[in-house]
């Protein structure tokens, strides 16, 4: 569409005697924002600043047209700059737009607050563009700022946690450290040291027969500390924590005559399963047989030592030397 050169002129004439006018009503004119379908209709007075702008954004042929006010001034480099907020309908979001125009032919360019930018066509009217984007707060990308912000105003529900660490509100008790920190802010503990640590000396004296597993029942707790549990009735500790453990054994065993291939093993037992032995031919008549095992434990594993042997006659457990027989669980880590 061609715009009729009286219009043109009209145009230039009125931005032309604006600095000198006193305030009157020059004319309403019509500009498409480019490359979407508003047109912006506004009313130019002069004032003695440059003129004050009232009008519409028509909202492509909408119902409900938005309000359109601002100013508009002379720039040094001859054009006018035309300064206005749009108040869109039915929400009520303002938009702020800045539009540089030639009084040689009454078009120029355009930005708004919303990052929005095309040309300010003079009685443009192309059909089929879409309409002006804005965003839902009517705020361009990026403007809030701490001024904006009042102190306290985001809280957990204003983020995502997905993408912004929320705030540390887990704890760990003493002797263990944070392993790991959730976007919740909920933690991961592990111990800084072992924290299970269990022993028990001396045998109570025990008749052990041939060729049978017997437990072996401990008659002195030494240390307990961790939150282990020992029952003494069945030699049984229960294990706090999952983690790596060493567990070491020594079975002091008596026999009057001990005979050739005869031998004396002492047993670990993971919740009643045989896990680890230590065999020793019986060499004299007091002998120790020592075990150590290495092994991963899990929380509430139940473990427990005992001696099988294949003498013709029942030993008896050494109780002389409580020194010399001991049952203990360390953790590792």
């Amino acid at each position: 569409m061609s715009i009729p050169r009286q219009l043109v002129l009209t145009v230039a004439l009125v931005l032309a005697a604006a600095a000198s006018s006193s305030a009157q009503v020059f004319g309403t004119f019509p500009w498409q924002m480019q490359p979407y379908c508003n047109i912006v209709t506004l009313t130019l007075t002069s004032s003695p600043a440059g003129f004050t702008l009232s009008g519409v954004d028509d909202q492509c042929g909408a119902v409900n047209k938005a309000s359109a006010v601002g100013v508009a001034s002379f720039s040094s480099a001859g054009n006018v700059t035309l300064n206005f907020s749009i108040v869109t309908a039915p929400g009520g979001k303002p938009v702020h737009v800045s539009a540089v125009v030639s009084p040689a032919n009454g078009s120029g360019t355009w930005t708004d607050s919303a990052g929005n930018t095309g040309t300010f066509a003079f009685f443009g009217n192309t059909p089929g563009l879409p309409a002006r984007p804005a965003p839902a707060s009517g705020l361009a990308p990026s403007v809030i700022t701490t001024v904006e912000i009042a102190a306290g105003a985001v809280g957990a529900a204003d983020i995502n946690t997905t993408e912004v660490q929320a705030r540390v509100s887990g704890t760990c008790a003493v002797g263990q450290a944070i392993a790991g920190i959730a976007a919740n802010g909920t933690v991961t503990c592990v111990a800084t040291q072992p924290q299970v640590q269990f022993r028990a000396e001396g045998l109570t004296s025990q008749s052990i027969p041939a060729n049978v597993r017997t437990d072996l029942i401990w008659n002195a707790v030494v240390y307990n500390d961790g939150g282990g549990t020992f029952v003494p009735a069945t030699g049984i500790y229960t294990v706090p924590v999952t983690g790596l453990y060493e567990v070491t054994a020594t079975g002091a065993t008596a026999i009057s005559v001990p005979a050739a291939n005869e031998y004396r093993f002492v047993t670990l037992h993971v919740n009643g399963a045989v896990t680890q032995q230590a065999a020793a031919e019986a060499t004299g008549t007091f002998q120790n047989e020592t075990l150590v095992s290495v092994r991963k434990l899990n929380a509430g594993d139940q473990i427990k030592i005992s001696i099988i042997h294949n003498h013709a006659t029942a030993l008896n457990s050494w109780t002389a030397e409580a020194n010399f027989t001991h049952f203990s669980v360390t953790q590792l880590r």
